[in-house]
């Protein structure tokens, strides 16, 4: 896994090109280009195109590029071409149709080949290496011209790209929009101007730019707007106030100064779309009250998944691969805690790929909670230190809170494996004072709890949460490789199955509405068995470690060897196996089992259930462990 360190300050670079003829020299902005110069049906926009490096951590960088089209004729099917002496590593809302050299040629999704008369269009890119000094040149952007305007595009919606994950990032002002043409003058020399970026009926996307006209820096800028429609994120700003349609948005920590004549763009998105956005004032700071933001959880979960952070290697599981649609909250594992008790990347560079995508998505999918785990079985170390004293405790809220806020979560979940005994209380302590900070600004907060659990308060944990990841899964595995056992079994003499972890919380007190089932998607494997319960030689195939096989793994295996791979049901625990002839056994969940626990969930009043981990599953959607969930509870 590659861990990169950012530099302390993102490289932040402008450039504004004016594009003319292919190789020509470059001209006004706004002027035309003689149709006669091309084929009448492919003209060249009168457009400029905006290139912004967003973050620069020496071996890699983060870039946005903005393609204007200045024209009053819609520009269809663009393509853009650059030299640019860097490698393009990962692309978002668009494609990389070839590369010869140092020449790029870049085409449009299916979703935004069209960029409306007077409008602009975004995408963005992770390359390498890092240390960028010079920008992309020779740039050429062509297209078709729609014989009459069109409105703005109702497709699915694109996301501007946000900054890279990190509180040092420096942000790029962008030009002023073109969409308002008249700004909204403001006490404090401020103006507004507003955008609708893409509407697709349910939902909508939306930018505003602040603009200091004054001759001097403006410090902790708000802007106020109204619309009548509920925004489901914010990125480059975040929501101070909300009443009724009216909103008022401040600063993040790194763009709260805004120079002499600079700007400030600031995106979000709404649902329903069809809506405009009316601007009421941009000013510096007057005293206000404390927000009181909607309660986090009026939504509920019913299914939700992890995504695994390092999915993106080997596994070549990315965020677009997510089917969205199925979930409810999609959590990202894992980011650590720093020795100073604060939250912190683990894997900069995959962050720095994954989380753009992730604010994509849920421009996509405005119902989806997008959260972040902290913690995990690797890095839940410094837990105990966070959680000690009322001080640390705050601090570890506080950067949860700026975290989510500037990376576009929804929420935390917090994964302590696992709680000592000198940690009962702290623990209960510590979600007190991340759900008192969370509440505060709208965020979820959720935790992953053991399927047994010790030194845990369970009511007085389940008081802070919106709802509850409950592990049952890992009852039995490689850590016991002389004997075979189940790894999620729903009932067991033993008492290590499912039914006694739920029967044992709800017994403890624990509302049954607020608990996620968990559902493993992935098997455990032995060598040398000869069935459940049987010695085993040691612990059998994996996909990517011994003695764990990907649900999918498995599929293809019983699909490609039927002969070897036999199926059985092992009727008590309701779950099925594998037993090969050469002693290999292996307990997995499937879409018999999973109906089951399905059911069982409904019987017992539980909020829904949890998948470990997506990029496990099926992408077909037929056998897909999650789609088969979603049919049945959402």
């Amino acid at each position: 896994m590659r861990v990169l360190r950012r530099s302390p300050q993102a490289l932040a670079i402008l450039l504004v090109l004016l594009l003319m003829a292919c190789g020509g020299p470059t001209q006004n902005a706004g002027s035309e280009i003689p149709s006669a110069t091309v084929p009448e049906d492919q003209a060249r926009a009168s457009a400029d195109v905006e290139v912004a490096i967003t973050g620069d951590w020496g071996t890699g960088f983060g870039a946005s590029v903005t393609l204007h089209n200045r024209s009053t004729t819609p520009l269809d099917d663009w393509v853009l071409e650059w030299d640019f002496a860097r490698s393009i590593d990962v692309i978002w809302n668009a494609r990389i149709e070839s590369r010869q050299g140092l020449r790029y040629r870049i085409r449009p999704e299916s979703w935004n080949d069209n960029i409306p008369a007077g409008g602009s269009l975004s995408f963005g890119f992770n390359g390498s290496p890092g240390n960028v000094s010079a920008l992309p040149v020779n740039i050429n952007l062509t297209g078709a011209l729609s014989p009459t305007p069109t409105p703005t595009p109702t497709t699915t919606a694109t996301s501007t790209p946000a900054p890279l994950p990190s509180a040092t990032s420096t942000l790029t002002p962008s030009p002023t929009s073109t969409a308002t043409p008249t700004p909204t003058p403001s006490p404090g020399g401020l103006t507004l101007t507003s955008q609708v970026v893409n509407d697709w009926g349910s939902g909508m996307q939306a930018a505003i730019l602040v603009r200091n006209n004054t001759g001097a820096p403006v410090s902790n800028w708000t802007a106020s707007f109204r619309l009548n429609a509920r925004v489901d994120s914010v990125w480059n700003a975040r929501i101070l106030e909300h009443s009724g349609d009216l909103y008022r948005v401040g600063p993040e920590s790194w763009n709260a100064t805004i120079a002499p004549g600079g700007s400030v763009e600031i995106g979000f998105t709404a649902s329903p779309g069809g809506r405009s956005v009316t601007l009421v004032s941009g000013s510096t700071p007057t005293p206000t009250a404390t927000p009181s933001p909607p309660p986090a959880g009026s939504t509920p979960v019913r299914v939700a998944a992890y995504f695994p952070e390092w999915g993106i290697y080997d596994r070549n599981y990315q965020v677009t691969d997510v089917p969205a649609a199925h979930l409810d909250a999609l959590i990202y594992a894992f980011v650590d805690i720093s020795p100073q008790g604060e939250l912190a990347l683990f894997d900069s560079y995959a962050a720095a790929i994954n989380f753009p995508r992730l604010r994509q998505l849920k421009a996509q999918h405005p119902h989806l909670k997008v959260m972040v785990a902290v913690g995990g079985y690797t890095l839940s170390a410094r837990f105990p230190e966070v959680a000690r004293t009322a001080a640390a405790r705050q601090r570890f809220a506080a950067s949860a809170v700026r975290f989510c806020r500037e990376n576009g979560f929804d929420g935390l979940d917090v994964d302590w494996e696992y709680p000592g005994a000198a940690d009962r209380e702290n623990f209960t302590l510590l979600l007190t004072e991340l759900r008192r900070q969370l509440r505060a600004e709208g965020k979820l907060l959720s935790a992953a709890l053991a399927a047994v659990p010790t030194h845990v308060d369970l009511p007085g944990v389940a008081g802070q949460l919106d709802f509850i990841n409950l592990m049952t899964y890992d009852y039995h595995g490689g850590w016991e490789p002389n004997r075979t056992g189940h790894n999620a079994p729903l009932f067991a003499s033993d008492g290590l199955s499912v039914d006694a972890t739920v029967t044992g919380y709800l017994s403890a007190g624990v509302p049954p509405g607020k608990i996620l089932l968990g559902v493993p998607v992935y098997g455990r494997s032995w060598a040398g068995a000869t069935g459940v319960g049987s010695a085993a030689s040691g612990v059998g195939p994996g996909t990517w470690e011994p003695g764990m096989l990907d649900y999918r793994d498995i599929l293809q295996r019983l699909a490609a060897q039927p002969s070897t791979y036999r199926r059985f049901t092992d009727d008590q625990a309701r779950v099925p196996y594998l037993l090969t002839p050469s002693g290999v056994f292996i307990t997995f969940e499937d879409k018999t089992s999973l109906a089951g626990k399905l059911d069982y969930a409904r019987s017992k009043g539980l909020g829904g259930v949890m998948f470990w981990e997506l990029s496990a599953d099926s992408r077909q959607d037929s056998i897909s462990l999650l789609q088969q969930a979603s049919r049945a509870l959402r």
